[in-house]
């Protein structure tokens, strides 16, 4: 299978800081939604996980690149923050993600979603099943939901069998960061 270029579908990058740290995750989306439908359905998921993010972490805005263009311009307004506890996460917890992961019904690519700065206590064995948190639960959901209608697609357009659990892991980028500013 080749590879696919990135900007092979319609994106909305949505920027968010955990309190200490800003990060992108990138909602894929084609027509006949629109960068709106995204921005909608990214509220939707994150909402879900409102309760489970860090108290510290908020969205900063988004930025949308149409399909076959590598420049993103500002995009539509979203607002969300976290209500899982005071303030930003210990800072050996930054480099922490969940990611909810899948293979596209297409050609099967596969689509990783991680997102930084969820509170609570982490499996020894790294993965998380949907019945360990509701919020995990609804948000999976959501992504079921949304991308049987041309929005969290994968890179080659089509709709996404997202697994049934959540990979749970450090980011050695984000890990090398945190020995660096200490």
């Amino acid at each position: 299978m080749a590879d696919l270029p990135q900007n092979n579908t319609n994106r909305l990058f949505v920027d968010y800081t955990t309190g200490r740290v800003q990060h992108t995750f990138t909602v894929r989306y084609e027509s006949p939604a629109t960068a709106f439908d995204a921005r909608d359905a990214a509220e939707t998921f994150l909402t879900s996980l409102s309760g489970i993010l860090n108290g510290a972490w908020t969205t900063i805005g988004t930025r949308v690149s149409l399909a076959g263009s590598n420049i993103s311009l500002p995009g539509p307004e979203i607002n969300v923050v976290g209500d899982g506890g005071a303030g930003p996460l210990d800072a050996g917890l930054e480099p922490r993600f969940f990611s909810y992961s899948g293979r596209s019904i297409g050609e099967g690519k596969q689509l990783q979603l991680p997102i930084y700065g969820i509170v609570g206590n982490q499996e020894p064995d790294y993965r998380m099943e949907l019945t360990d948190s509701a919020s995990l639960n609804s948000a999976w959901e959501d992504l079921e939901a949304f991308s049987i209608g041309n929005v969290f697609i994968a890179i080659d357009g089509a709709s996404v069998i997202w697994k049934k659990y959540i990979n749970v892991g450090f980011n050695a980028y984000w890990q090398r960061q945190r020995r660096r500013s200490s």
